[in-house]
């Protein structure tokens, strides 16, 4: 696999075997169509071999130097690592022997989501970097599928379910950090709404008084001019007076 050192994505595919310093080399079957706890049988042999999947591969950054890549995020290792082209491992069940030529035989698919492709975008991609940037739904989404993926008991536990729960707590609390402003800023609203509305009922109660007080006043006047109208005598009283 050639880089160009200007972009991330690789150019050309031409690898050797044991170039990742692989162990067992199988055809016919890739990262996105192996999933954790898939179980093979291997027969043929003097015994059967019997292997459970456990985990895609995490190489090591001698995988650039030794193929003259750039390291980093541009490099081969980090591309092959986030999706899951480094192979996986796996732990033997029944002990058994192993030559070339023999044919594995998938017995067991119990988690056909978590395949090796998945799980190392899922924990080593930058889709979990932007996932924190979105809104809440997408959050809580993330976090069950991480919780998923913790309880999966296949699950091998150094770099990938450890990887995991830590990625899992660091989310969970940055949610229950979000989700606490989200309530001070609602409590704050209220409060300042409460206030506004105080405050409107304030100026309201002082204007029914004013008004109140206006009325009152032009109640007494509106009582003693018409007190005095019908005390003052006329023209044609006074005259006859």
């Amino acid at each position: 696999m050639r880089f160009d050192e200007s972009n991330d994505e690789h150019i050309e595919l031409v690898l050797e075997n044991n170039t990742f310093g692989e162990q067992v080399l199988v055809r016919g079957i890739e990262g996105s169509s192996i999933s954790v706890g898939d179980i093979f049988e291997v027969e043929g042999g003097l015994s059967p071999l019997v292997v459970e999947v456990t985990s895609p591969r995490h190489p090591c950054a001698f995988i650039d130097r030794k193929h003259k890549s750039p390291f980093g995020v541009k490099g081969l290792r980090r591309y092959c690592m986030t999706h899951a082209l480094a192979g996986w491992f796996t732990r033997v069940l029944v002990p058994g022997e192993l030559r070339d030529g023999m044919v594995f035989t998938r017995t067991a698919h119990p988690y056909p989501k978590w395949t090796m492709t998945e799980i190392a975008k899922a924990l080593y991609s930058e889709g979990d970097k932007r996932e924190l940037l979105r809104g809440k739904a997408h959050w809580k989404r993330s976090i069950e599928e991480l919780r998923e993926l913790c309880q999966l008991k296949p699950l091998g536990n150094y770099e990938w379910k450890d990887k995991a729960l830590h990625i899992l707590e660091t989310m969970e609390k940055e949610l229950e950090e979000r989700e606490e402003k989200e309530v001070e800023k609602a409590e704050g609203d209220g409060m300042k709404k409460r206030k506004t509305l105080e405050e409107a009922e304030d100026d309201s109660s002082f204007f029914q008084r004013l008004s109140q007080s206006f009325n009152s006043a032009c109640g007494i006047w509106c009582s003693a001019s018409e007190l005095l109208f019908y005390c003052e005598p006329s023209p044609e009283q006074a005259s006859t007076a």
